[in-house]
């Protein structure tokens, strides 16, 4: 599957397309990085897309979760997505992924987040996550070759099993839930207080997530920074 390297141009056309100032070399942690492109995508308690389904508490908003079944993340929920191919674009493998994956038509969605991750075997990814809050069709929830499919309700997350790092990078692709994840006891760890008190999660901002693995994908270190525009 391609890396920076073979997908340069086109990733480098994205970013300015999107107006940030920052390029596919700065992206690169060191070694091989695969590229993938992920997706929360949220309803409202009637499972109707949540932004016809007007605003609801975390309590009753739902968003599409993988039990994987394979690594990385073997037996954790997480969002869906895949890699991208040669010749696309993040937000092209967004598209395509989550139709091939949950069967759902991609309508409205905003990037939210850009991880760079390294330090462990299969865990080396730059990964674009995209939150969606329109879309059309109806989740798949049959057999997939990498997991089962479930709409599970925000409120679930904090007592779900989802990876460490997911725990961190959650107040970042829902800033406006920053609180009440806080009270939910989301992510205990001071470091990623410490971390989210110098940055703030914010509506408006797409962030740069930097994260360190050790052996077997434990998340040792995760530092996020705002992304700058033109």
């Amino acid at each position: 599957m391609p890396g920076v390297a073979e997908l340069y141009g086109l990733l480098a056309e994205y970013l300015d397309g999107l107006g940030l100032m920052l390029s596919p070399a700065q992206l690169a942690s060191g070694g091989y990085q695969l590229l993938a492109s992920i997706a929360w995508i949220e309803a409202g308690p009637d499972l109707q897309p949540a932004a016809l389904a007007g605003v609801h508490p975390p309590e009753e908003r739902r968003v599409v979760m993988l039990h994987r079944q394979k690594e990385p993340y073997a037996g954790l929920w997480t969002a869906p997505g895949g890699k991208l191919e040669l010749g696309e674009t993040p937000v092209a493998a967004f598209i395509r992924e989550m139709g091939e994956e949950t069967g759902l038509i991609m309508r409205n969605f905003q990037l939210r987040l850009i991880t760079s991750e390294c330090g462990s075997p299969g865990y080396d990814w730059i990964t674009f996550v995209y939150r969606c809050d329109r879309w059309e069709g109806v989740l798949d929830t049959g057999w997939h070759p990498e997991g089962r499919m479930e709409w599970v309700r925000l409120a679930d997350l904090p007592r779900r099993a989802i990876p460490d790092v997911d725990r961190q990078l959650l107040f970042y692709i829902f800033p406006e839930l920053a609180s009440y994840f806080e009270e939910a006891g989301l992510c205990p760890d001071p470091q990623a207080r410490r971390e989210r008190e110098a940055v703030p999660p914010a509506v408006d901002q797409i962030y740069l997530a930097q994260v360190q693995y050790a052996a077997g994908g434990r998340t040792v270190g995760v530092r996020i920074r705002p992304v700058a525009r033109r």
